[in-house]
């Protein structure tokens, strides 16, 4: 017997019923007509899989794209630089002070810096520059000395900073020609010994009395060269003598911890030159010692300013003596 549907044209179901066919839904012909087959689930099932793996595989390199975006706007943002020489920088406790300007739009965070040298080492930092912002950093002189004191300046600072997106990069900044630069390589030369024989001596005041008509002052003086100077002579200036004890010419072994304590006896040896350097309160060399150094290097001569003290107490002297 043939199968008859009869289907409602206003009220379709979901099923048409069959006429001699009580299998039920799952039984009748458009079932058998619609159901997939097993290789149409394994695809199926395919394609849900590989859904589910490259769903998230996007997202997730569009979330990269857009953090390495963010990364070069950030290195690209990198505007860093050494404040000219009319901002104040200054020298402190034998170290030198170099002011850093960021003139980006992002923080950053300064970890360490050098002077661009082989062989320096980084002195580290943890300081935050905010955009238009700037910041003192501190640099003291290498261990890694020089052979020579005719080596220059230095030219550049590497700083190491991390960006506002935590990349860690080292920016050389210029320092050629600056204050900065002749200030930290005369520190190096002092912490080396590399200096020349008119910055060798270093001469402090230990005391001083006035004595009839001389002035009787005690000193320490050291050699603050690498290498053993000579102390030749000593004055006060014109219109005056100096003899000391011990007597000169004096060897000045090399190491500032070694320091000779002298005794130097000061009187008037001319009233008119002496009177002419001590008649102005604030005469300019009244005040200072003038010592004769010789060593490896050739002779010079340094002042050694020892106070307005001495410099009174030379005053009373000419006003006594002459």
């Amino acid at each position: 017997m043939p199968l008859i549907t009869i289907t409602d044209p206003n009220r379709p179901a979901p099923v048409s019923d069959i006429v001699g066919d009580d299998r039920g839904p799952k039984g009748s012909l458009r079932w058998q007509l619609t159901r997939p087959s097993a290789r149409q689930l394994q695809v199926l099932a395919a394609i849900v899989v590989l859904l589910a793996v490259a769903l998230p595989s996007a997202v997730v390199l569009r979330q990269r794209q857009h953090e390495q975006n963010l990364d070069r706007v950030a290195l690209a943002d990198l505007r860093l630089s050494a404040a000219p020489d009319d901002v104040p920088t200054d020298v402190v406790g034998g170290t030198a002070r170099l002011t850093l300007l960021n003139d980006g739009h992002q923080r950053v965070t300064v970890v360490g810096a050098r002077v661009d040298r082989e062989h320096y080492a980084d002195q580290m930092f943890h300081v935050f520059v905010d955009p238009g912002g700037s910041a003192l950093l501190t640099l003291g002189p290498d261990v890694a000395c020089p052979k020579s004191a005719s080596q220059s300046s230095p030219t550049g600072v590497l700083v190491t900073i991390l960006t506002a997106r935590h990349q860690r990069r080292t920016v050389r900044i210029p320092v050629g020609n600056s204050f900065f630069a002749a200030t930290y390589q005369s520190l190096l030369e002092r912490a080396c010994g590399l200096l020349s024989p008119g910055e060798s001596l270093q001469v402090d005041l230990v005391s001083q009395v006035l004595k009839g008509e001389h002035v009787e002052v005690v000193l320490d003086v050291r050699n603050d060269a690498a290498l053993a100077r000579t102390l030749t002579s000593m004055t006060a200036g014109d219109g005056f003598d100096v003899s000391t004890s011990p007597a000169l010419p004096l060897q000045m072994a090399p190491g500032a911890a070694s320091p000779r304590r002298l005794t130097g006896t000061v009187s008037v040896s001319s009233c008119p030159s002496a009177r002419q350097l001590a008649g102005p309160s604030d005469g300019a060399l009244l005040g200072d010692l003038l010592l004769g150094v010789t060593g490896d290097g050739g002779d010079a001569v340094s002042a050694a300013y020892l106070g307005d003290p001495f410099g009174v107490a030379l005053r009373q002297l000419v006003r006594r003596a002459c």
